[in-house]
Formats: structure tokens, sequence, C-alpha cells
């Protein structure tokens, strides 16, 4: 959700401060439902890239967590 709310607002993480925090929380608070729809989106797409569409055991969901495969899927 935070990179969403970065690209929305054209900001890179070096440049949120105590200065803009009220537009961004504004921002967060306007538009959560489409920052987590999109997350979620993007996490949906990264366990295909991983798993393909079969199913997925809570133990290699856990897995995937504990290594990070993950983050790397969503990087790309």
């Amino acid at each position: 959700m935070g990179s969403n709310l970065l690209l929305e607002l054209t900001l890179n993480l070096m440049k949120f401060h105590h200065r803009n925090f009220k537009e961004l929380l504004s921002t967060v608070e306007t538009r959560h439902d489409e920052f987590y729809r999109n997350a979620i989106e993007k996490v949906e797409r990264a366990l295909v890239s991983c798993y393909g569409e079969r199913e997925i055991s809570l133990q290699q969901l856990s897995a995937t967590f504990r290594r990070g495969d993950l983050l790397e899927m969503l990087i790309l």
C-alpha cells in the first residue's frame, strides 16, 4: 500500500517526512480501499508467479514469507 501511496504522490521514501505527513495521511484516508485492493492483487500475482495456479499449503506460504521469496517477486 505504501508504494501505491508514494507513486500517487510522486514521492520517494526519502521525501517522506513530517512536513508532508498530513497530505500523505489524507490521501491514505480517502484512497485506502483502492490502495488495499491494489496491494492484494499485487501479492496474488506474486504468489501465482511463485507457485502457479495450484493450491498453496499454509506451510508453503509460511516458508515463502520466511525466505523472503514474495518480496523478491513484488520488487520485480
